[in-house]
């Protein structure tokens, strides 16, 4: 994710920016993608929000190809694994969540609309709390 790498080149502004267009593209996008004239109900929702947040993934990364020189050009997948082989782990731990919540998910939604709803409201309720924790934990850190 480009933001990310923003963050690390100290700049927050511009995945904030970013943040921001996605969500006001996406607040355009959905009501005409859902409803009238193009009216694909749940399906138009998906493309409007996917559509949403390709562009800024785009504009994010023509702005590190410009700012930085960054090149795509004779990319060496050797020396790619090379650079992501610090964090391996963590790339497994965060495809491994993804996929539990993708299999959790597919599987509350064909019990039917009631336990769709009650799921994500437990996902939304555990995700306020891990960030409390979270948050809690790095002021705890901070005071040490």
């Amino acid at each position: 994710c480009p933001q990310g790498v923003f963050r690390g080149l100290q700049d927050a502004k511009t995945p904030f920016y970013a943040t921001l267009a996605c969500n006001a593209l996406n607040i355009a996008l959905e009501p005409p993608f859902i409803f009238k004239p193009l009216n694909l109900g749940v399906r138009g929702s998906a493309l409007a929000t996917t559509l949403a947040q390709i562009v800024p993934l785009a504009a994010l990364l023509l702005v590190l190809q410009r700012r930085y020189h960054l090149s795509f050009r004779g990319l060496d997948l050797h020396q790619l694994g090379a650079m992501f082989a610090p964090t391996g782990f963590l790339l497994l731990r965060t495809i491994s969540i993804s996929a539990v919540f993708a299999a959790a998910t597919s599987l509350v939604a064909r019990a039917g609309p009631l336990a769709a709803a009650a799921h994500q409201v437990g996902l939304v309720r555990l995700g306020f709390c891990l960030c409390l924790l979270l948050g809690c934990c790095a002021a705890a850190f901070d005071c040490t």
